[in-house]
């Protein structure tokens, strides 16, 4: 005889969450399955596959990869992560930047043409690196697996006869509202400890602001060179709210610019490609 179909639901959800009701369930799980040093062997073995795909390495310009990697390390050294931190100018023109697990980064050259000042450009990448910092990344891959087998067990239980014919709809409903929850999760998170790099490192938080502001309006404005971000990190009234209030913590006090990041950008805008927000050229 089958097991009841409320059963195989309480027992497919106490697998994904019942180690810490109160938290996102992912907190547990990357708690049991991550190590450090496979955290940096994967995104070793990953890197040149993203790098690949993305557009390759815009190598013309060693000292504005330069640049990024001094910036990139002065936030390291305020996140105490065990993590190898490396990133890479990429050859493509729409915003976008992106972390691995175990600190492999990439950002597209298009960013310099959306960003006004450092503090702007620091906030993407400080958004990144809190994606790899708490990893993000090997809990979507963990949490994603623990969902499918959950669904499977529950499909099971509710594929005898007299089943009505929606119940894998249900299901398929069922993951994609725990993938998507997690991903906002994912994203506030990322927004708090990105904030909390940037104070630590010495920028002004209030470029994260900027920033998310600025995405928002791209998005609105149907700004196609933006979809390759929004796509990944969509931008919602929560995180907007959110990330006021955090900033709000802060004296804004850091470094908003820079000489090198003057420099940066000039050599990246000799590509042409220059960015004109939609909602403000109507």
């Amino acid at each position: 005889m089958k097991p009841s179909i409320f059963a195989l639901c309480l027992a497919a959800t106490t697998l994904i969450g019942c180690q810490n009701p109160v938290r996102d369930p992912i907190d547990s799980v990357v708690q049991v399955v991550t190590d450090p040093q496979q955290e940096i062997q994967k995104g070793r073995r990953q890197y040149p596959f993203a790098l690949a795909q993305s557009g390759g390495d815009l190598t013309q310009f060693p000292e504005t990869t330069h640049y990024l990697n001094d910036l990139i390390q002065r936030l390291a050294k305020t996140a105490n992560s065990p993590f190898p931190w490396e990133i890479r100018l990429i050859n493509d023109s729409s915003i976008n930047a992106w972390a691995l697990p175990g600190g492999k980064m990439g950002v597209n050259y298009g960013l310099f043409n959306a960003v006004e000042t450092e503090a702007e450009l620091v906030s993407v990448l400080g958004h990144e690196m809190a994606h790899s910092i708490e990893l993000h990344g090997t809990g979507r891959e963990t949490f994603g697996a623990l969902v499918g087998l959950a669904a499977q067990v529950i499909e099971i239980g509710i594929s005898e006869p007299g089943t009505k014919p929606g119940s894998n709809k249900l299901i398929g409903l069922g993951q994609n509202i725990l993938m998507g929850q997690y991903s906002q999760s994912n994203e506030l998170e990322a927004d708090r400890v990105g904030v909390d790099l940037m104070v630590r490192a010495g920028f002004d938080p209030t470029g994260a602001v900027g920033m998310q502001e600025k995405l928002a309006k791209l998005g609105a404005g149907g700004n196609s060179v933006a979809q390759k971000l929004l796509g990944t990190h969509p931008i919602s009234r929560e995180r907007l709210a959110a990330i006021r209030t955090e900033v709000a913590k802060h004296p804004n006090q850091g470094q908003i610019t820079s000489p090198e990041f003057t420099r940066a950008k000039a050599e990246i805008q000799s590509l042409g490609g220059g960015l004109t927000l939609i909602s403000d050229a109507r």
